[in-house]
């Protein structure tokens, strides 16, 4: 059986240019958004590690996610891999692809950046 599993980091509000913090007030229900937002692709997540799994049947970690958001914006303004202990491009590519098409309900109204881990693990 394949198991993805998400797992937060961080989440905060970006320092802005000249030191100003842009955090304001952060909506708290944010979080939980992006949360269940992650949780919806997950399905995705899981076609991406599939297809890693057909190159190598050993492959399994943790995959460590940023996502930036405007204040404005219902969708990430940037998506990336911080970090991996799965070591396939491919993949990487395909699970970043996935995360930034993650929609929100409600737009943060301040800069937020959040780290948030997906594990993968593959058991028969």
């Amino acid at each position: 059986m394949n198991s993805v599993k998400f797992t937060t980091l961080a989440i905060g509000c970006l320092l802005l240019a000249g030191g100003v913090m842009g955090c304001g007030s952060l909506n708290p229900k944010t979080e939980g958004q992006i949360y269940s937002a992650l949780e919806a692709k997950q399905d995705d997540f899981q076609k991406c590690y599939e297809e890693a799994l057909k190159k190598d049947r050993n492959v399994k970690g943790d995959v460590d996610l940023k996502l930036k958001f405007e204040p404005k914006s219902k969708r990430p303004k940037d998506t990336t891999v911080a970090k991996s202990d799965i070591q396939d491009a491919e993949m990487m590519q395909c699970v970043s692809k996935a995360a930034d098409k993650i929609r929100i309900e409600d737009a943060p109204g301040v800069f937020v950046e959040g780290q948030y881990t997906v594990n993968f693990n593959y058991k028969e």
